[in-house]
């Protein structure tokens, strides 16, 4: 498969708002669509950036934002076979907004959003919810223990002219589109030193990536190999385990953060900064 630069930069773009460049994807076969969705996916899991102590034993607010970056090896190699003189890509970009509130028993609902951005014909949305239980305020325990279930939607889009085979080798514009649904469930377990609270933890979340074209006729980016769906699309099922550790820093009102996750075959990097109350 061959894929120009562009849109392995498609998030970095959207963020950057340098959208100068076209995006194109050619011969994608399901080893790309493999690989691709498993970097999405450990991109937008859902990463609040949160120890396991809830933010209060009655009620507790929590408002910031997050951000961070995925390596993105299988990206890069794409990049660097389709043209060895491009610039590398070694990392995508998330970014969210956080909101989490605590109510008793230890129980913590927690919301990350990133609304629509669209910009020179991409599109990025993506939303994710968590459901933390902090059981250890049930034992009085000296140390935290949490499980969080959680679930991610990523929506990217973008355009393209398909111009091969599939459309009789005339330019057809399109519409490609990545939707990807994430789930899974955490063990945590941290400390509240007061001032720092280090924590670490182990899940497993579960992906399904499905692609789909908005074209005329039977123009596709898909190469002759991969079995398509009926509308000319295809998907991506993938599972991995997950493995995490952070620290928080507790200042009056502000909490800043750092994660770092092993989930999908690659490595993520997330901070934190947000209010308390």
């Amino acid at each position: 498969m061959r894929i120009p630069m562009s849109i392995s930069f498609l998030l970095i773009l959207l963020f950057t708002g340098n959208t100068s460049a076209a995006v194109s994807m050619v011969n994608v076969d399901q080893v790309d669509v493999d690989g691709i969705a498993k970097e999405f996916s450990a991109n937008f899991l859902h990463i609040p950036v949160t120890p396991p102590h809830p933010l209060g034993q009655i009620f507790g607010l929590e408002i910031g934002i997050v951000a961070g970056i995925t390596k993105s090896p299988y990206l890069n190699n794409l990049i660097q076979e389709a043209d060895n003189t491009a610039n590398e890509l070694t990392d995508i970009a998330h970014a969210n907004v956080l909101g989490s509130i605590s109510l008793p028993y230890g129980i913590t609902g927690e919301l990350l959003i990133l609304p629509a951005l669209n910009a020179s014909g991409l599109s990025l949305s993506n939303t994710s919810f968590g459901f933390k239980w902090t059981f250890s305020e049930l034992m009085k325990s000296p140390i935290d223990l949490a499980m969080r279930l959680h679930l991610a939607t990523n929506e990217i889009s973008f355009e393209q002219t398909i111009n091969n085979s599939s459309s009789g080798n005339i330019p057809v514009k399109a519409v490609v589109a990545w939707d990807t649904r994430i789930y899974g469930i955490d063990f945590m377990i941290g400390k509240d030193m007061t001032l720092i609270e280090p924590f670490f933890g182990m899940g497993f979340a579960k992906s399904k990536t499905d692609i789909s074209i908005e074209a005329s006729g039977t123009a596709t980016i898909f190469d002759s190999s991969l079995t398509v769906k009926d509308n000319q699309g295809a998907e991506s099922d993938n599972s991995s385990i997950h493995f995490f550790a952070g620290v928080q820093l507790d200042l009056p009102l502000l909490n800043i953060a750092a994660q770092y996750d092993r989930v999908f075959g690659t490595n993520s990097y997330t901070g934190k900064f947000s209010l308390s109350f």
